[in-house]
């Protein structure tokens, strides 16, 4: 559970370069690491084109993370 005070070791953002919206502020001492990938609002098409494309967004996400977590010290 997040509260108002939680210290984080990292913090991952997975928004795309070109993101319009200024990403979370997390004070203290951690660690900020950027994963770009696309944003899946910005998908247009068919929507069963639509649900692959974002599940295609998500496993990569899933593939990213946990590559950062073998390799980051505990």
């Amino acid at each position: 559970v997040l509260k108002a005070g939680n210290l984080f070791s990292y913090v991952i953002t997975v928004c795309d370069e070109s993101a319009d919206e200024a990403c979370p502020i997390f004070p203290g001492p951690a660690k900020h690491v950027h994963m770009g990938f696309t944003d899946p609002s910005k998908i247009e098409g068919p929507e069963e084109e639509l649900l692959a494309r974002v599940r295609v967004i998500r496993d990569s996400i899933r593939d990213a993370v946990e590559v950062f977590c073998r390799q980051e010290p505990n």
